[in-house]
C-alpha cells in the first residue's frame, strides 16, 4: 500500500554500530538468553563465510534448518554477500534433500549429523540411488552444531569423493559458525575443531583467564567483530562472559 507510505526519506541515519538483530541462546546451560548484535557483526559474518568458501553469484545454498538457527543462517550469509541464491527447504528426509539439490542445482548444503547419517543409510540400503539425481554441481558439504564422527566423513567421501568438506565451531554470541573451523584443506584432521577463522582471535584459558600450556585443558575464548554487544537487558549475564572485548 504505497499510498500509506511517506514520499520523503525519514532522514534516519544508520551506522554499523546500531543494533541490528536479536538471536537466542539454545538454553543448554540455563534459560535461553536474548543476544544483541549490531550491523558490523552481521557484515563480518558474511565476510567470514565468503573468505572461507569463496561463494560467487552462481552458488546456490540449500538452507534446511529454521532461520532462527544462527549456524545455518550465517553459512547462507556468504552467498548473500555475493548475490548467490538460497533455497529454503521444509522437510529433511534423504529423498527430499537430494531431489531439491538436483532440481534447484544447489552447490552448497549445510547438514546436521542425523540428516547426513540418514542420507548414508538410504544409500547403503538402496532406498536412494545417486544416479537418479543431478548432483555434479554440489561442491561443498557443511556439517556441524555437534561433534562429527570421523567414520561419518569417511563414509561420506566414498559416495561423494569430490566434495569439499568443512565443520565449524561457533555460538550465537559470536553470531554462529566460523570463529573456529576445520578448513576445507584439513579434511585429514577430522575430529579436531580446527583453526581460528577469518578476522577472529582465539585462545584457551584457565579459570583465571590465563592462557593454558600445550596439552592442558581449558576453555575457548574468542574475540572479533562478530562478538555480541550484550545479552539484551541482562547486564549481569553480560559481565560474566565478556572480558576485554
Amino acid at each position: 500500500m504505497t499510498s500509506n507510505c511517506a514520499s520523503v526519506s525519514p532522514g534516519v541515519e544508520i551506522s554499523d554500530d546500531d543494533d541490528a538483530a536479536i538471536y537466542f541462546s539454545s538454553g543448554t546451560t540455563g534459560f535461553p538468553k536474548a543476544i544483541l548484535h549490531n550491523h558490523r557483526s552481521l557484515m563480518h559474518a558474511c565476510q567470514v563465510e565468503q573468505n572461507h568458501y569463496g561463494q560467487t553469484k552462481d552458488d546456490v545454498f540449500l538452507c534446511i534448518p529454521p532461520l532462527y538457527h544462527t549456524g545455518a543462517k550465517m553459512h547462507w550469509f556468504g552467498s548473500l554477500l555475493t548475490g548467490g541464491k538460497a533455497v529454503l527447504l521444509k522437510g529433511v528426509n534423504p529423498e527430499t534433500i537430494l531431489q531439491t539439490i538436483s532440481k534447484k542445482k544447489c552447490t552448497i548444503v549445510w547438514l546436521l549429523v542425523p540428516w547426513a547419517l540418514d542420507i548414508l543409510e538410504a544409500l547403503d540400503n538402496g532406498n536412494v540411488k545417486l544416479e537418479n539425481y543431478q548432483l555434479n554441481q554440489w561442491r561443498l558439504m557443511h556439517i556441524g552444531a555437534q561433534p562429527v564422527p570421523q567414520s561419518l566423513i569417511r563414509r561420506w567421501k566414498t559416495y561423494f569423493p569430490h566434495h569439499l568438506y568443512d565443520t565449524n565451531y561457533g555460538l550465537s554470541e559470536s553470531l554462529g559458525p566460523g570463529c573456529v573451523h576445520l578448513g576445507v584443506e584439513n579434511i585429514q584432521k577430522i575430529g579436531a575443531i580446527g583453526i581460528l577463522g577469518y578476522g577472529w582471535e582465539v585462545k584457551i584459558v584457565d579459570e583465571h583467564g590465563e592462557c593454558v600450556s600445550q596439552d592442558e585443558i581449558g576453555e575457548l575464548a574468542v574475540k572479533g567483530p562478530s562478538v555480541m554487544k550484550c545479552y539484551y537487558r541482562n547486564p549481569e549475564a553480560t559481565t560474566e562472559v565478556l572480558h576485554n572485548g
